[in-house]
């Protein structure tokens, strides 16, 4: 709510502290280089120094990558997404995720109605894992 509509109704809106992202164990996500969300379906990607990528939040057309997709699937926990090597960059679309991994291969999963995950096949409309594109050191 914009301070001019909160002026005008009169509403105070409470807002909640920051949290820090958790796993399903408890402990709390560290050591993260960066990070990429997106607004449309409320998800996130996070980039570990170590490479590690993680994935949290609604998981509309599998853009989490964890093999699942739904309206009312979602990942509260931070949760490790299964690359087959360490991760340099990470992007998120609408409803899709990106990375590339050390080696420069890409990678992308999640919605593919209009191609965006790049696999190259009208008939699915789903990724629900990342799969990898192209060598983009080539």
């Amino acid at each position: 709510m914009t301070g001019a509509n909160l002026a005008a109704t009169g509403r105070v809106t409470k807002i909640s502290p920051p949290e820090f992202v958790k796993l399903w164990n408890g402990s709390i996500l560290t050591n993260i280089i960066d990070i990429s969300t997106s607004n449309y379906s409320d998800s996130t990607l996070a980039l570990s120094e170590d490479g590690f990528l993680w994935a949290w939040g609604f998981n509309i057309a599998g853009q989490l990558g964890n093999g699942k997709e739904g309206i009312d699937e979602k990942e509260i926990y931070a949760i490790q997404v299964n690359m087959q090597s360490s991760i340099s960059y990470i992007a998120m679309g609408r409803i899709h995720s990106v990375a590339v991994n050390n080696e420069g291969m890409l990678y992308c999963w999640g919605s593919n109605s209009y191609g965006q995950a790049g696999i190259n096949d009208s008939e699915t409309n789903t990724v629900l894992t990342p799969q990898e594109v192209f060598d983009c050191e080539e």
